[in-house]
């Protein structure tokens, strides 16, 4: 299956498969979680950014149980810093 991924804003070092506007597209075999493919990433888990799936927020207690399906758009917005 196919999975467009969009990483807003990321600061640091780009994953893998990520291009310079913060987008990228991959294959996973069927029964991939959200939370795996942030682990793939190399995004933490536990960071209190926002993951949405074709644009719904899913919260960090649902990513392991959050099955993505071909097809399926990825936005990481990472947490908000400043004042």
């Amino acid at each position: 299956m196919r999975i467009a991924v969009h990483l807003i804003s990321q600061v640091g070092k780009r994953p893998a498969g990520i291009d310079d506007n913060g987008q990228g597209t991959f294959e996973f075999p069927d029964g991939k979680t959200l939370s795996g493919l942030l682990a793939g990433l190399s995004l933490r888990t536990d960071e209190p950014f926002m993951a949405l799936v074709n644009g719904q927020a899913i919260p960090p207690s649902e990513r392991d149980s959050t099955i993505l399906m071909d097809g399926d758009e990825v936005t990481v917005f990472p947490p908000m810093e400043g004042g």
